[in-house]
């Protein structure tokens, strides 16, 4: 988990800049102030994305309710977004929640409203501007045909562009003020341009289906009924997703976004054929990480993360014979802050 693990080490060793880093800053505070350990404050924001993203799922199906909504409800809430999206990248997703709060469920939409959503989102990851300026520019109208084109262009810019960015680096590292960063994202080794191995690659290939099926529903809606807002933020997410397909950071906080919305087309009544096609393809996605790519990391070698991988054991089988309340005393009987300091090697 390194974007947990570096904001761990940046709490610990007092490496940030002040208020101006809430997600520092806050379980900081509250482990100076209160002795409250950085996974309280991990858990916390997790359980807010869980609530957001419950209440977001069950707000569509009560408008569409059908005899097969509870088994629908139960694949999106529970496979939707998976270990890592919640525990690893909680920032990224943390920050769209704020956000998707405020666009699926407060009813006035004003603009103080939407300023005191969108600053905390910004202020949690900067990610957040991609999906704002996608819902500003959600509100132009595109058309059956343009947005066809705009979906089939952004896949085949994406099957390409990674043979290509090189190109633009030094025109990239100009963009003011976020030009570093954006760099950092497309040319470092680890958060560039993806190496794949099967379990990633299944993975990729099954979220640009998911993505391109998504798409599709919402763009032959629009050709039946008319311009819709959050139908139009959905097609948007989804280009800018498969722009980025070969990357591996970009991507994946983008797809981050687009689980927040799809799901938004059952509100519009598609068929029954295109609703099963979704859960198929949300649950399969879900079956295959968990068995390719989370199982391995779960029960291989922790050599590179713990001083001693029978730390790892011992936790992991600590819920098997230790009653569930008391688990949720991290700090005496989890990873707490001491515990992490002193066994990971993971500190920058």
């Amino acid at each position: 988990m390194y974007d947990t693990s570096a904001n761990f080490f940046s709490i610990d060793d007092a490496r940030f800049v002040g208020i101006s880093e809430p997600y520092l800053y806050i379980p900081f505070y509250l482990r100076e102030k209160f002795g409250i350990d950085f996974y309280y404050f991990l858990f916390l924001n997790v359980v807010f994305v869980i609530y957001t993203w419950s209440k977001i799922a069950l707000k569509f199906f009560s408008k569409t309710p059908s005899k097969y909504s509870a088994i629908y409800i139960l694949v999106f809430v529970l496979l939707t977004f998976n270990y890592r999206d919640l525990m690893d990248i909680n920032r990224s997703i943390f920050a769209y929640s704020l956000f998707f709060y405020y666009v699926f469920l407060i009813k006035n939409k004003n603009l103080l409203n939407f300023f005191f959503f969108s600053f905390f989102a910004v202020m949690f990851h900067n990610s957040s501007l991609i999906v704002i300026a996608l819902y500003l520019l959600s509100n132009v109208k595109f058309g059956y045909r343009l947005n066809l084109m705009c979906l089939l262009s952004s896949l085949m810019i994406g099957v390409v562009l990674s043979n290509y960015i090189a190109s633009f680096e030094s025109l990239i590292s100009k963009i003011p003020l976020f030009g570093s960063s954006i760099s950092f994202y497309l040319y470092s080794e680890k958060f560039g341009v993806q190496v794949f191995t099967v379990g990633t690659l299944l993975k990729k290939i099954l979220n640009c289906c998911l993505v391109v099926l998504s798409c599709l529903y919402a763009i032959f809606e629009i050709k039946k009924r008319g311009n819709d807002q959050i139908l139009q933020l959905i097609i948007f997410v989804g280009c800018i997703e498969l722009i980025f397909l070969g990357f591996v950071t970009f991507f994946e906080r983008v797809n981050l976004a687009f689980n927040f919305v799809f799901l938004y087309l059952f509100v519009k009544e598609i068929n029954f054929f295109q609703k099963i096609s979704l859960a198929f393809l949300v649950a399969f996605r879900s079956l295959c990480l968990y068995i390719f790519i989370y199982f391995p990391i779960f029960f291989g070698d922790y050599s590179a993360v713990m001083v001693n991988n029978s730390y790892k054991n011992e936790m992991m089988l600590k819920p098997l014979y230790y009653p569930t309340f008391f688990l949720l005393d991290i700090h005496n009987n989890g990873y707490s802050d001491n515990f992490i300091s002193a066994n990971s090697i993971w500190r920058k």
